[in-house]
């Protein structure tokens, strides 16, 4: 018996220091996928299984990727403005991409399959956008036509549900996604990728020479790593996980020196200070575009991390595992 007592202690053991399990709120109106799962381990990153971040969508120039956004309703994306922005050629004028020649990808986390593809009918950049010190980095985009949101493979992401200065919090675990560089200069990524960064305190080295406005813009990184956001990642979504188990956009990806610079942090734009903003263009300040809470779960960290909406199947895996060894030893 003793054997067998030991063994179920082992499996217990070793599920505990391999997997923190995060359950999803079924029945939560935005901030989680029907198949949420989230693993560590975009640079210093990893591929994202399908269906997980269901609200991203990859943001498509001339059929080119662009910049990635999130899905706010089925007929709004939430961006970044130096997205659709560039200057003439004296530097002396902002011009914006024509609408027309944008498309938005929904679906899938391959950025070359075709699941859920929408024209663009119109951009709207936030009237004080800075191209140049990237403040008011935000943009909203309205569809031709809704995205159908019956689709599994769809969702909106949660918008913050109160003004607070200083949010997200300092020191807090969040997830960056996008299908940017895999490293500077390097190859964008084919597939969808996510990687786990803490927010950093404006005072450090590494964060407040690079900001502009604190109030408008934070910084996200981890320290002597090679995780970060790339370029490609712009206008996507930084998520941090809340105690009503729902995924909230506290951040846009924005700009950074480089890409996983030792010395510098990425700069991301501070969401919760343009709700009003949002909802100048979006009729729907209901309760199924916010969290239940915005508490902050941050018990994750950089070691390996699965978070999934079906926790009986960890224990399922272990007590068929279980059962083979315990065949064995008869």
């Amino acid at each position: 018996m003793l054997p067998y007592v030991f063994l179920i202690a082992l499996l217990t053991i070793l599920q505990l220091n391999n997997q923190i399990i995060y359950s999803c709120d079924p029945n939560a109106s935005c901030g989680c996928s029907d198949k949420s799962q989230l693993h560590l381990k975009i640079v210093g990153g990893q591929t994202v299984r399908t269906r997980i971040w269901n609200w991203v969508v990859s943001i498509h120039v001339r059929n080119k990727l662009h910049c990635a956004g999130s899905i706010l309703s089925n007929s709004w994306i939430l961006t970044a403005a130096h997205c659709f922005s560039y200057s003439n050629n004296l530097g002396n004028n902002i011009l914006q991409i024509d609408p027309s020649h944008v498309t938005i990808h929904a679906g899938s986390n391959n950025r070359f399959e075709e699941k859920q593809i929408r024209n663009v009918a119109k951009i709207i950049l936030h009237p004080h956008f800075d191209e140049f010190n990237f403040n008011n980095d935000i943009a909203l985009i309205q569809l031709s036509s809704p995205f159908d949101m019956t689709d599994i493979t769809l969702g909106h992401i949660c918008l913050p549900s109160l003004s607070l200065y200083e949010y997200p919090p300092i020191n807090s675990s969040v997830v960056a996604i996008g299908w940017g560089r895999l490293w500077q200069n390097g190859p964008e990524s084919l597939t969808l990728q996510q990687v786990i960064l803490k927010i950093i305190d404006y005072n450090k080295s590494t964060c407040y020479p690079l900001i502009y406005d604190r109030k408008n813009q934070f910084c996200a990184g981890v320290d002597n790593s090679k995780k970060d956001t790339c370029q490609g990642d712009s206008g996507g979504p930084l998520l941090i996980f809340t105690s009503s188990k729902q995924w909230v956009i506290a951040g846009l990806t924005s700009f950074g020196y480089g890409c996983a610079h030792p010395l510098y942090s990425g700069v991301y734009t501070r969401i919760i200070t343009y709700l009003d903003w949002i909802h100048l263009y979006i009729n729907n300040t209901n309760n199924s575009m916010y969290p239940s809470s915005l508490i902050t779960d941050t018990s994750f960290d950089y070691n390996d991390i699965e978070w999934i909406n079906n926790m009986s199947f960890h224990h399922s895996i272990s007590l068929v595992l279980l059962i083979i060894l315990l065949t064995l030893l008869y």
